[in-house]
């Protein structure tokens, strides 16, 4: 095989692999890229994950500190880390990182929210943890598109 053969193959198939790489803002299904819009919506989460932690450290339950482990701490916990989780978001989506750089934060962001979607003590929240809650997921339903595939299909309310 001649080598002008073999560099036309190469390229070929690194063509192939660079364009089936699903971490490609091009991806099948999602929104496409505008990273102004995704980075107002990222500095939007960040106002409302921060509301539902101060809701939910005033959710009548267990209390950090208090020593008692409940799972409305837990809860209190993962309301904290999602706060810490839109301000990286969003602080990288504003120096100008876009999709490559900020998917799997976005990723993990999202697992986040599942986990505390099918938090045990979820079920238990109160006026205005529902509330803040809602303002943080009708968020969360607008960045989606951009980041997932299935978009805000997945995400519940």
């Amino acid at each position: 095989m001649t080598s002008a053969l073999k560099l036309g193959l190469f390229s070929l198939v690194a063509g192939i692999v660079v364009c089936a790489t699903p971490n490609s803002s091009s991806a099948a299904g999602l929104k496409p890229w505008d990273q102004a819009t995704v980075t107002g919506l990222a500095q939007k989460l960040v106002p409302t994950s921060e509301a539902f932690w101060q809701a939910m450290r005033r959710q009548p339950g267990d209390t950090v500190g208090s020593g008692d482990s409940g799972d409305n701490v837990s809860l209190q916990s993962k309301s904290r880390t999602l706060t810490e989780m839109t301000q990286g978001l969003a602080g990288h989506l504003a120096k100008g990182d876009g999709f490559d750089k900020t998917v799997d934060m976005y990723k993990s962001m999202k697992e986040l929210v599942d986990d505390i979607l099918n938090a045990e003590e979820f079920d238990s929240m109160v006026q205005p943890t529902t509330t803040v809650w809602g303002n943080f997921m009708a968020v969360m339903k607008q960045i989606a598109p951009y980041y997932d595939p299935k978009g805000a299909s997945d995400i519940q309310p």
